[in-house]
């Protein structure tokens, strides 16, 4: 086009006549996709958030989020200290909310820390010491090792968190740990994001202590854990009551079951 505008004897009229039309034309069309695009993706966004409470988070997004890449090795129960050195890694059948990878991580400390991926849509969900039933419960070897942990057998460190979270959200990762571990912290971490539309409400009908609580406990109960609201009240330095009183409202925003482990 630009060539004939040239051969013509006003070539050079013509020639800036074209460039301009071109440049309209292209102005129009990245106007239309700013105005559409970006609108389209904030409804698509909210839309989400309207139906599932907050944008999709998972329990290894969760960890990466506050903890950085050590949280990845630090629920494996890599010393925090010591750094990945190498690992093996193996197809290990599927759960039901995803397949299984399993494999050994060494630490450059000599520390060898058994693993499993629990993957959805080709992505990690969940990065987990020890395999998950069908139904996304912990086996039995995991609790085990907490109420061994808890009896002083394995001390755990203070957990520092690297990024900003939300009062409910520091309360988790302060008591979290140390009661029912990282992993179940992590799945914690993920229901409490994910109902975010009903922080507001519970914020205000309940404290933060005993909302953090109530959600650790509901977490931790679907995995296969049998922590009590005595339990829970004395973790978080809460009112027993309160956090009874809080665990209906949370339960039925949560709505945990099989298909849906945080």
């Amino acid at each position: 086009a630009l060539c004939d505008a040239l051969e013509k004897e006003d070539g050079m009229h013509s020639e800036v006549n074209l460039v301009a039309a071109i440049t309209r034309t292209q102005s129009v069309v990245t106007a239309g996709n700013l105005l559409g695009a970006i609108p389209a993706a904030i409804v698509i966004d909210l839309y989400i958030r309207w139906r599932f409470g907050h944008t999709f988070l998972t329990p290894a997004a969760a960890l990466h989020g506050v903890l950085g890449a050590p949280g990845l090795t630090r629920v494996l129960g890599l010393p925090a200290g010591e750094a990945p050195a190498r690992f093996s890694a193996q197809p290990a059948g599927s759960t039901g909310h995803g397949d299984l990878i399993a494999g050994l991580l060494l630490g450059d400390g000599g520390t060898e820390c058994r693993y499993y991926l629990c993957c959805q849509d080709a992505l990690v969900a969940e990065v987990l010491p020890y395999p998950v039933t069908a139904g996304g419960e912990f086996l039995a070897g995991y609790w085990w090792g907490r109420r061994w942990a808890a009896a002083g057998g394995s001390p755990s460190g203070p957990v520092q968190a690297r990024s900003g979270l939300d009062p409910v959200g520091k309360a988790l990762l302060h008591a979290g740990p140390g009661w029912n571990g990282l992993p179940v912290t992590a799945r914690a971490l993920a229901a409490w994001a994910r109902i975010r539309a009903g922080h507001p409400r519970l914020r205000a009908a309940h404290p933060v202590p005993v909302l953090a609580a109530a959600v650790d406990r509901l977490v931790a109960y679907r995995a296969g854990g049998r922590a009590t609201f005595a339990d829970a009240a004395a973790v978080y330095m809460a009112d027993e009551k309160a956090v009874r009183q809080a665990d209906r409202a949370v339960r039925a925003l949560l709505a945990l079951g099989p298909g849906q482990p945080w």
